[in-house]
């Protein structure tokens, strides 16, 4: 039509865009360049292998540095990820020379052959030593039957649900294993079985199976094999049929102690003044806790960060004091139920363990609980008072 102007196109300068381009991509080279190896690789130490992957499709040099087998020493899969793709995850793990380290969790509960993850497991099976297992993945005694090979595994965590007697003795065959985590719920008809685990396994440090409930007879084979124990999380059906006195002698390094005692005389409970060494120690529901008692404790056990002291109702104010004036590291300490504690005692606590940073009050009678934990934080605002 005439007399209509005609659009005016943009003119594009294809050199100029050329050039901005390649000028650019020569500045992004230089730049990595310029970087040292062993720099480049530090920095993708941060990184999970994911983010490796990513930053390695960049350019030739990144590339080569993101295969460094140091970069893929802690391995972390996910089911999905696992049935998705099978055959990179496999070549992931074959790049892996050096993995110490190897996660697999099931984030959405896919269903997956044991089988296809123990033979994923035992492709690390030289340089392996941590293993864990996200509670959703359940494997049977037949995938489990495949790591009697991971002779350098020092960390297990994973669920004993579907393995029988024959699974169990092939995890008795690992030695190394200083680490147990069970998170399964078993019942004490299992309890054979973990008597003749403990019976094998000798180097264990530290015991988590706090679900898992085992009687004192197995309990004590733990503590005679295990001198070297510093943790123990367990429930023990007849925690009163046990010793205090001969546990802190066969494990003097013991560091963390909860293993469900409910009824335990006072005396037997004095015993824990003989394990200097404590950091972690769970006496809640002990009625028989008197508070002279807990005074020895607070004398003798003065490394102690975390106490639990729930529904303790023998515990009084000169007790908690003596934990104020004794144990300067205290970070978290949980009172619910001590009912016959005063405000004045829990001040003077606050204000003398000056790490702690979570506290589970009593009731208070005649006192507004609401407005002393505001007073509390006042004075502590990084403390959290429930």
């Amino acid at each position: 039509m005439f007399g209509v102007p005609q659009t005016k196109r943009l003119k594009t300068n294809h050199v100029a865009m050329e050039c901005m381009v390649t000028t650019r991509s020569r500045h992004l080279q230089s730049v990595v360049g310029a970087v040292p190896d062993e720099l480049w690789i530090k920095i993708l130490g941060y990184l999970n292998t994911v983010d490796i992957s990513m930053v390695g499709a960049t350019c030739r040099r990144l590339n080569k540095l993101s295969q460094d087998p140091s970069l893929w020493r802690k391995l972390k899969f996910d089911t999905a990820n696992i049935v998705a793709n099978l055959w990179a995850v496999e070549c992931v793990i074959d790049r892996a020379v050096k993995a110490t380290e190897m996660r697999l969790t099931n984030k959405k509960n896919k269903e997956i052959d044991g089988m296809i993850l123990a033979l994923l497991i035992v492709k690390a099976k030289e340089t392996l030593k941590v293993l864990v297992l996200s509670p959703e993945i359940k494997l049977g005694c037949e995938a489990v039957g495949k790591f009697g090979c991971l002779s350098k595994l020092e960390v297990l965590d994973f669920s004993f649900e579907k393995i029988c007697i024959m699974g169990v003795k092939v995890i008795a065959t690992l030695k190394g294993l200083r680490e147990l985590k069970i998170p399964s719920f078993l019942t004490t008809k299992r309890d054979s079985e973990f008597r003749y685990l403990f019976n094998e396994l000798k180097n264990l440090v530290k015991v988590d199976m706090r679900s898992v409930s085992i009687t004192s007879g197995t309990f004590t084979t733990l503590t005679r094999n295990n001198s070297n124990l510093e943790t123990l999380n367990l429930n023990i059906k007849d925690s009163h049929n046990i010793s205090l006195g001969d546990l802190v002698q066969k494990c003097p390094n013991l560091k963390s102690l909860n293993i469900g005692i409910r009824r335990m005389s006072d005396e037997g409970i004095n015993d824990l003044v003989h394990a200097k060494k404590l950091q972690c120690l769970e006496l809640s529901w002990l009625s028989q806790l008197t508070d002279r008692t807990l005074q020895n404790i607070a004398k003798n056990c003065v490394q102690l960060r975390e106490l639990n002291l729930i529904c303790c109702e023998g515990v009084k104010d000169e007790g908690i004091r003596a934990i104020a004036q004794n144990c300067p590291n205290l970070e978290r300490l949980f009172l619910w139920g001590c009912d016959a504690l005063t405000q004045k005692v829990i001040e003077e606590l606050v204000m003398a363990c000056k790490k702690l940073t979570g506290l589970l009050l009593p009731k208070f009678v005649g006192i507004e609980t609401k407005h002393f934990k505001k007073k509390l934080r006042k004075n502590r605002p990084k403390l959290a008072v429930i």
